[in-house]
């Protein structure tokens, strides 16, 4: 799509402000604030931003249920919760290796430098680490990530929450093609720009 065709479908409540299409829509329910940019004269990306959303986890839920729906399983995704989930079985996996290393040395009757001093202050204070990026994850604001890869179009959402207020939510679709296009325009300008300083 042109830019003319991007305002056109808009409507009146499109605005072009620094060569983006830019205009306040409802999506799903959600107020959303849509930037469309442009290379080469077609649309390239499109970023849904949907500000303040009252509830981390389940605005989060419902816009990666949507698109889910119509996408199917996020090829990747990361949130606050996964990253606390793999600590945890990091952990417990590290203990299960460490209980199978020591009956194997003790059915053997060998003695291992494992068995030092030095080396358990090193197990107990790499237990230590792992509890306490568990104990900081829990405290701090829900952060996630997911990406949906369809043919050309790469979709990514993007949810962050500050404490103590609402949660911000991005919604990206990138044609991969035009953005290339687009970061090697913006790379000849750049060039251009600093030839002319």
């Amino acid at each position: 799509m042109t830019r003319s065709e991007v305002v056109a479908v808009l409507g009146p409540r499109a605005a072009v402000e620094d060569g983006k299409v830019v205009a306040d829509i409802v999506v799903a329910g959600y107020e959303a604030k849509v930037y469309c940019s442009f290379a080469g004269g077609r649309l390239s990306d499109v970023s849904l931003w949907l500000p303040s959303l009252a509830s981390a986890r389940s605005s989060y839920a419902d816009i990666k249920g949507l698109l889910s729906s119509k996408y199917g399983r996020p090829a990747r995704e990361r949130t606050t919760d996964t990253v606390i989930d793999d600590l945890e079985t990091l952990h417990v996996l590290r203990q299960i290796g460490d209980s199978l290393n020591q009956s194997a040395r003790l059915a053997s009757g060998v003695r291992s430098a494992q068995d030092s001093t030095a080396a358990a202050i090193h197990s107990e204070g790499t237990s230590m680490r792992v509890a306490m990026e568990r104990d900081r994850l829990l405290k701090s604001p829900f952060e996630a990530r997911a990406a949906w890869a369809t043919g050309e179009t790469v979709v990514t959402l993007a949810l962050t929450q500050e404490r103590g207020v609402g949660a911000d939510v991005l919604v990206r679709y990138r044609s991969s093609i035009l953005w290339k296009e687009a970061a090697a325009q913006r790379r000849v300008e750049q060039a251009r720009r600093a030839a002319d300083f």
